[in-house]
């Protein structure tokens, strides 16, 4: 997880993602979500993302800067779509404190569009991302997983032995909603978090997941939550969800690894 030396949270982290920026070869490039660097280092603290492209002879060519991928930020999860269908990968960016839309240009190259597709703005602890198109409209949506409300400024001080400081559990934050970014065409995305039904302060979100669960054709959420009760979103076909994790299941961790047991067509987690 991303830090600095006054934070609370844990190590540096990256994640992956393989992705295509163009179209003229089959190759496939690899794209790194990092946190931070290490407090050992002498720039210690936010660092860019890493795009790295595939030579096809077994070697890597760091290509983030030329690709206008060098955006600093403490970098959490990423998700891969192509939100306006335009056939290119294009990348949204989940991190601590501002999260981060970056558009394929089909060229090798991507542009920062947070600001201009509407998602500018959101302060939060984002683990991870996933794109879906939930109303079936075509285009694809997008939900963002949001842990607990921390920053650096209201970071708690929790000790081991009350002489040096440790990290304080989940249990010291309140929690945070995820957010549901409905994409209204044109790059543009309106936040419908609270009319579809997915405004829950309890959650302490690190993972998410698209399933259709009950074999309807429609797209439903799973959330997994830490030292909280999963989230099963069932998707109502008009807009909006309802959560069902309690009763499919998959609320406590013990059942997590199924979202039924018995029955046919049941979709394993």
């Amino acid at each position: 997880m991303a830090r600095s030396e006054k934070s609370g949270c844990r190590k540096p982290w990256a994640r992956v993602a393989p992705l295509s920026t163009t179209t003229t070869t089959a190759t496939r490039i690899f794209f790194l979500v990092n946190g931070t660097d290490w407090p050992e280092h002498s720039h210690a603290g936010p660092t860019t993302p890493k795009l790295y492209h595939n030579n096809r002879n077994g070697t890597f060519s760091d290509v983030t800067r030329q690709a206008g991928l060098a955006v600093p930020m403490f970098g959490l999860g990423v998700a891969v779509g192509d939100y306006d269908n335009d056939g290119f990968d294009d990348l949204f960016v989940t991190a601590l404190g501002q999260s981060h839309l970056f558009h394929n240009n089909g060229n090798g190259t991507f542009t920062e569009v947070t600001k201009s597709a509407g998602m500018w703005g959101p302060s939060e602890f984002s683990t991870s991302a996933a794109w879906v198109d939930y109303d079936r409209d075509g285009k694809l949506d997008l939900v963002v997983a949001n842990y607990v409300r921390w920053t650096e400024e209201t970071d708690l001080y929790c000790t081991l032995d009350g002489a040096h400081k440790s990290y304080c559990t989940p249990e010291s934050y309140k929690g945070t909603s995820v957010r549901l970014w409905h994409n209204l065409g044109g790059g543009k995305f309106e936040d419908v978090t609270q009319k579809a039904g997915l405004g829950d302060p309890t959650s302490k979100s690190l993972g998410v997941a698209i399933l259709d669960y009950n074999d309807d054709g429609w797209p439903d959420i799973l959330v997994a939550n830490d030292t909280q009760p999963n989230k099963l979103y069932l998707n109502k076909k008009d807009g909006t969800f309802e959560e069902r994790g309690v009763p499919s299941g998959i609320a406590s961790a013990k059942t997590v690894l199924a979202a039924c047991r018995h029955g046919r067509g049941c979709r394993g987690l």
